[in-house]
């Protein structure tokens, strides 16, 4: 509705997402800060293909393993490049950045969340020296007002339970304020939270 330019600041959490816009024969990729939530790219036939992982983009084109990326991988010395994945031809875009392709034009990359810029040095001096009982209750708040935030809903909330203390504490949290709450493990089995 409002264009990407405007949504991307408005957005907090966890996302990467794919915005076109047919009146401007024009796609954006778009990925999150931070980087949790992952996006792969490739360019084949002159078409513009993209996916969560590089497995998703067999259908389009063929992957060719990357001989350097194999030694990295072989060796236990994985190559965390933000732009590089395992395969020849495939590109993972990286944190906090938007892959804009139009239609005739090669795609390119601008950075919209450096992530130096989401690190505010007083603040990180200003919780080293507060008390830690006092950070433990701010953090309490913090989470009770993240999920009391993001509960507001018309429909029941659901939930991925990964066995990690994330996502037990979100269940933990959520759970008195939507009792309808539906949680899933990895397994993908459901039950009542």
């Amino acid at each position: 509705r409002w264009g990407v330019e405007a949504t991307l600041p408005a957005l907090e959490g966890m996302f990467a997402f794919a915005f076109a816009d047919l009146l401007r024969q024009e796609v954006s990729l778009c990925r999150d800060p931070l980087g949790i939530k992952p996006l792969v790219w490739t360019e084949h036939d002159g078409d513009l293909a993209w996916a969560s992982e590089a497995k998703g983009l067999i259908p389009v084109c063929t992957l060719r393993t990357d001989g350097v990326q194999a030694v990295f991988a072989l060796t236990g010395r994985l190559d965390r490049s933000p732009h590089l994945t395992g395969f020849q031809g495939g590109h993972r875009l990286p944190a906090g950045h938007v892959l804009t392709a139009v239609a005739g034009a090669r795609p390119s990359i601008e950075c919209w969340a450096p992530l130096e810029d989401l690190v505010d040095e007083d603040h990180h001096r200003e919780l080293a020296r507060t008390d830690p009982d006092i950070l433990v209750r701010r953090l309490d708040r913090l989470l009770a007002s993240a999920c009391e935030r993001v509960g507001a809903s018309a429909a029941p909330l659901g939930l991925f339970l990964s066995g990690g203390v994330d996502s037990s504490l979100l269940a933990a949290l959520s759970a008195p304020r939507s009792p309808a709450m539906l949680c899933a493990d990895v397994g993908g089995d459901r039950s009542e939270a």
